[in-house]
């Protein structure tokens, strides 16, 4: 089956789409699907992109191409090239891939995987483009989609379903700029209170989010004027700063995880539209030569309305939600999300640094877990989600349950919480991406459109998944951990990055071998499946031993039938194996040179098995 993979996108949220579709694309099981990796630009062209740009960690690295060189000093999306012809358009896609029509996807792919998030990708709008031509695709179809999108529509039928008491209200921009701006503030803290939560509705990845905890109208100005994607400079902002901060300034402005991003339109009536960076500093030199009046600036995707609600103050859980082969939704197991004190939930912590973890599983007495599992089942059925999703929430000190914030198309990233839950009921993340895409098709039955298709897609996809013989495969021992310092790196970026290479390769099998005890006393243990998406090795070492929570030992009971579909049999605690059981059970060896240490090494030369050092897969990636 070749399956289209949809990244990228005109949202803010277009490079953690990125990330998303290079995971997927690397871990899609290459015995039943053929990968295309499909690049959505910031103009809504579709581009079959050679593999070599998945390479690049950031878009702006590889499209437009060469652009670095060609701005002087500025980094630029695509958009802010506003000149160009379609021919120099053509150009720069031709040097990354080749331009898709939509009315020729059926001619290149069989199935849709979307990786992408935040408007136009997540918000219904590529799903009915697909239905239209008849391409099935992963997740929840248009309507659930486009409430999944809407944190002020969410709240609604949240509050209609549950009747959850939790206060909000909503701002919108021509109210924000026509009517008495303190006057606006004071009602808030009136109906809302302080702290309260500021959040652009249709934004994810903590994007468009900031909390006001005091009262102070200059703090909720600023913040709100961010969730609104506007930007004030002032004389003094700009002339105090040197050329090469300027352009600092500027690149972060471009950076849409940091600003408002470009182009953007200049001045309180929105009359002229700047695209690129270069021009924004001309102007902003000559405007400040002359005037001392600040330059407002606004996003041209920002939003015209804002979310406002009262801060929850409470433990934050998350948790992802399935749906079984019959299509009965499974709530899996509520996480905390721990955070450093005063460290908001944004995008940095999530995905730029170590502030924010997830502990699974939520530390709270049975019934409570269970009334969590129970709203977040509810919550998925009521606003008709399909396949997965993750559905965050808190709890407060009085237990009551407050959720927010469901994710239809939830983050592929190797930090998303997806991987880790799936893995504590025995599917690694290639097991995970294709119990989405057979049971996406399933759904798209279900919606009664083009059925008897996709029910042969279907049944050739059951008879694949069936039939695949992993005796063909070669067996590699990953032994890693031992004694020398660099262990826990080795683990983070070595060990974990090849066991799920193999684990999509159609060659090779993964047998990770966990090394721990002391040098005169090794001890080897093969590690079950969910001891691989562990953050570090500490934890890995600390759960060896441990009893499994009585919730997750529930839930893979109750998931046991998707488990056999998509894993086989689940080793659920660790196996000890000498030197010669790795040997029976394994026709390769790798391990980290960090990792471990020359005795190790030595031992396993002389039982003369083959050192397997590098792994060379066929594809580039």
């Amino acid at each position: 089956m070749k399956v289209g993979i949809f990244f990228g996108g005109r949202s803010a949220e277009r490079e953690v789409s990125f990330t998303s579709g290079r995971m997927v694309y690397r871990y899609l099981d290459r015995q039943l699907f053929t990968p295309l990796p499909i690049f959505v630009d910031s103009l809504g062209n579709f581009i079959l992109l050679k593999s070599s740009a998945l390479r690049k960690t950031a878009i702006r690295d590889f499209y437009p191409a060469n652009s670095s060189d060609e701005v002087n000093d500025f980094s630029v999306y695509i958009e802010s090239l506003a000149d160009l012809s379609e021919l120099e358009l053509q150009k720069h896609i031709a040097q990354i891939g080749e331009r898709l029509l939509p009315s020729d996807f059926s001619k290149f792919i069989d199935f849709a995987f979307i990786a992408m998030h935040g408007p136009y990708g997540e918000d219904g709008a590529l799903q009915g483009l697909l239905e239209w031509y008849q391409i099935p695709f992963s997740g929840s179809g248009v309507m659930a989609s486009a409430i999944g999108i809407d944190k002020i529509v969410q709240n609604k039928l949240i509050r209609f379903v549950n009747e959850q008491p939790k206060k909000y209200t909503s701002l919108t921009r021509i109210d924000w700029q026509t009517k008495n701006q303190i006057e606006i503030f004071e009602k808030l803290k009136q109906e809302v209170g302080l702290p309260m939560v500021l959040k652009a509705p249709h934004q994810g990845s903590s994007l468009g989010v900031s909390i006001v905890r005091q009262p102070d109208f200059e703090t909720f100005r600023k913040n709100l004027q961010g969730c609104f994607s506007i930007q004030e400079i002032t004389q003094e902002d700009w002339t105090k700063l040197e050329k090469t901060d300027k352009i600092i300034f500027l690149n972060d402005l471009v950076d849409i995880t940091k600003g408002i991003g470009m182009p953007v339109y200049w001045g309180e009536n929105l009359t002229e539209k700047i695209y690129h960076p270069k021009n924004l500093y001309s102007k902003l030199d000559t405007h400040f030569e002359t005037s001392h009046i600040p330059v407002v600036l606004a996003s041209v995707n920002g939003e015209n309305e804002i979310l406002i609600e009262e801060f929850v103050a409470g433990r934050e859980f998350t948790c992802s939600v399935i749906q079984d082969d019959n299509g009965e939704s499974i709530a899996l197991i509520p996480a905390e999300v721990v955070k450093d004190n005063e460290v908001d939930f944004d995008y940095a912590a999530k995905y730029q640094n170590d502030a924010v973890d997830e502990k699974i599983v939520m530390n709270a007495p049975a019934p409570i877990i269970r009334k969590i599992q129970g709203e977040i089942k509810n919550i998925f059925d009521a606003l008709s989600f399909n396949v997965y999703a993750r559905i965050d929430g808190f709890l407060t000190e009085s237990d009551t349950v407050l959720i927010h914030d469901p994710n239809t198309v939830p983050g592929m990233t190797p930090a998303s919480f997806i991987f880790r839950q799936m893995a504590e009921i025995g599917l690694n993340s290639t097991q995970t991406l294709t119990f989405v895409l057979r049971n996406s098709i399933r759904e798209r039955i279900r919606t009664g459109k083009d059925g008897v298709s996709l029910q042969k897609i279907l049944n050739k996809l059951d008879t694949k998944i069936e039939n695949r013989d992993s005796q063909l495969k070669t067996v590699v021992a990953l032994v890693f951990g031992g004694f020398t310092e660099n262990r826990e790196s080795s683990y983070q970026e070595s060990v974990k990055t090849l066991y799920t290479h193999l684990s999509a390769s159609a060659e090779f099998e993964a047998l990770p071998i966990f090394v721990h005890g002391t040098p005169d006393n090794l001890q080897f243990e093969i590690l079950p499946v969910n001891l691989m998406y562990q953050d570090t090795l500490v934890e890995v070492q600390e759960k060896l031993r441990a009893e499994k929570h009585p919730f997750v030992q529930n839930t893979i009971t109750k998931t046991q039938d998707i488990t056999a579909r998509y894993a086989g049999e689940f080793l659920q605690k660790s196996t000890n194996v000498s030197f010669e059981e790795i040997l029976t059970q394994s026709e390769a060896v790798w391990f980290s040179e960090m990792a471990l240490s020359d005795v190790i090494r030595q031992k396993f030369k002389i039982l003369n098995i083959k050192l397997f050092n590098k792994v060379v897969f066929k594809d580039e990636i």
